[in-house]
């Protein structure tokens, strides 16, 4: 019994490291009336990215910003686009 459970834990715990990629991009800050208002990055790379910690002091309709962050697909969400948990953001421009 002690051995499939622990056979059991070690297959979860295998597959919940699959659940995040890294990215580095740039892209512009995007607010969306949607569902109550949503902040967003609308990547460089043509893909929206729905940011899980935007600060507050870069939520600036038409920002340029340079963004590393994991994707989060292990999350559900409200918001259009793919959830990303930011690692570091920097603004490109002054507003």
């Amino acid at each position: 019994m002690r051995l499939s459970l622990f056979i059991l834990l070690a297959a979860l715990a295998s597959c919940a490291g699959d659940s995040s990629s890294s990215i580095r991009l740039q892209g512009t800050v995007h607010y969306d009336p949607i569902e109550g208002g949503c902040w967003g990055i609308d990547g460089d790379d043509g893909t929206r990215y729905d940011p899980m910690n935007l600060d507050a002091g870069l939520r600036l309709e038409g920002l340029r910003v340079a963004f590393t962050g994991r994707l989060r697909t292990d999350m559900g969400h409200v918001c259009p686009g793919e959830i990303i948990e930011l690692q570091s953001v920097t603004a490109l421009q002054s507003q």
